[in-house]
């Protein structure tokens, strides 16, 4: 749609060079996009406020922008949903000026290359504007990102040369899911560098409010948590030349003003979707130290919780932790229902969770069928004094490795744990507090209230024939 005005008059003394190169400096001091910045200057330039020269431009510009009447309330069907936000589709409008957009691109380009290129030439570097993409830190090359279509697609050649200051890469990232807003925390361990995005869901007029660092944007669309998504998945792709010590999703508490209301459902489904279909070359996974998760957003579904999780998981090479909680703050009965993972086989099959060593599931509102544990060296749970013999038992039919040790919390009562083992199992007396659970694989468990600590041990000697030691001693000599 093409909507023409009729403000014919410009203002000339604002219509040189020098005075449109510092009004454009103005606006993208204010991190405004191209686009926007554009339509700014266009709308200063027709403005009635000041004195005007009569003088009537013969060239028209045309400029995208929103009109007003089509800012609505957002509703959290809008903020839930997965489909294109139709306020993408901008209209064209006309401006009698002769400013068209190219001229305000190359003081884009000017601005951001004067801010951010402080270093002496590096010749390993392309050219300036890449050099310009290098000095930045993540929020300020996203920043780049969003303002300028061309940026965008520079970027995306230089993903596949890992250029990235040593400053400015991070190592964790906290991802918070609030009522109406998506915060990311990254940053570098054991130092005090971090950068800060948030996205905020703007309810009366629909717009999402995006914060990179203390610079705040107004972006016309009603899906804030998809922008969260799009902007996080993007930063991790940074990752990829670092490894990540920890990646953190959790939620916030209530609001103590408004509890009838949980925060928004869909943003880690949104995650997760994204990581499989728009970030990260499956030939480019990355390193993994610590995934938490706090899941139960919902009941016990496969949906809500696992297949997202299994997503995101799919891009990791390699993951050491994996620490799974349940949001217990959820004002819906159906939330309350306690996780079993019982639908969970795609992840616990694969190479992700079977080639990780450690497991924290302790939790009251988690509990995991030990048979899909039974690969980790080191375990945390939540164990009840009711709940020893059922969990001896899945010890003693599952138990494939030589040891596995279980972490408890404090309040884990060890002498009532070893009087309920001493009725079923056979007490090993030269050792203190240690039961035979089966005679023939030799399996054991052993309890340590010392260290808050339950070690199951399988001791079965595997027979050797003497043919067999022959030809050992016959390998090694060779």
């Amino acid at each position: 749609m093409l909507l023409k005005t009729s403000l014919p008059m410009v203002h000339t003394e604002l219509n040189d060079p020098t005075s449109l190169s510092l009004c454009a400096k103005y606006e993208f001091l204010k991190r405004n996009s191209v686009r926007e910045a554009h339509r700014n200057i266009c709308e200063m330039l027709i403005s009635r406020k000041l004195p005007q020269v009569p003088q009537t431009s013969q060239t028209k510009t045309k400029v995208l922008r929103k009109r007003r009447e089509d800012f609505r309330e957002s509703t959290e069907t809008d903020s839930d949903s997965e489909e294109r936000d139709d306020w993408h589709n901008e209209h064209n409008e006309e401006f009698q000026v002769d400013f068209p957009i190219q001229k305000i691109e190359a003081d884009f380009r000017t601005f951001n290359l004067d801010m951010l290129v402080k270093t002496e030439a590096d010749h390993t570097v392309k050219n300036l504007c890449w050099r310009m993409f290098v000095e930045a830190n993540i929020l300020e090359r996203l920043a780049l990102r969003d303002a300028y279509t061309k940026n965008h697609e520079e970027l995306k050649e230089l993903r596949n040369h890992h250029f990235f200051k040593d400053k400015h890469k991070f190592d964790f990232m906290n991802i918070t899911r609030d009522y109406g807003k998506v915060k990311t925390v990254m940053g570098k361990s054991n130092t005090d560098v971090s950068w800060k995005l948030e996205h905020w869901r703007c309810q009366k007029d629909g717009r999402t409010m995006i914060w990179k660092g203390y610079h705040a944007n107004f972006y016309c669309c009603r899906r804030f948590q998809q922008w969260a998504s799009e902007h996080i998945c993007y930063c991790l792709q940074r990752t990829q030349e670092v490894h990540l010590k920890s990646l953190k999703i959790v939620t916030n508490p209530r609001n103590s003003w408004f509890p009838a209301v949980d925060p928004f459902y869909k943003f880690y489904q949104q995650l997760g979707h994204h990581s499989k279909s728009k970030f990260l070359d499956k030939s480019m996974p990355f390193i993994v130290d610590l995934l938490q998760l706090e899941l139960g957003w919902f009941d016990d579904s496969t949906e809500q919780n696992m297949t997202p999780t299994r997503m995101l998981m799919h891009n990791f090479e390699s993951l050491k932790t994996m620490k799974f909680r349940k949001w217990t703050e959820s004002g819906k009965p159906e939330n309350r229902i306690v996780l079993t993972m019982s639908e969970w086989r795609e992840i616990f099959e694969s190479k992700e969770w079977i080639k990780a060593p450690f497991l924290d599931v302790r939790d009251r509102n988690i509990k995991m069928d030990a048979r899909n544990f039974m690969h980790f060296e080191k375990i945390y749970i939540h164990l009840t004094i009711e709940d020893i013999y059922p969990f001896s038992q899945q010890i003693k039919e599952h138990m494939n490795k030589p040891r596995i040790v279980f972490v408890v919390e404090k309040e884990f009562n060890f002498d009532a744990a070893a009087r309920v083992l001493e009725t079923h199992y056979l007490k090993v007396e030269i050792e203190p507090l240690k039961f035979l659970l089966h005679g023939g694989k030799q399996i054991y468990i052993q309890l340590w209230s010392g260290v808050l600590q339950i070690v199951c041990t399988c001791e079965q000697r595997i027979p050797i024939q003497k043919a067999d030691v022959k030809a050992a001693v016959q390998k090694l000599r060779q």
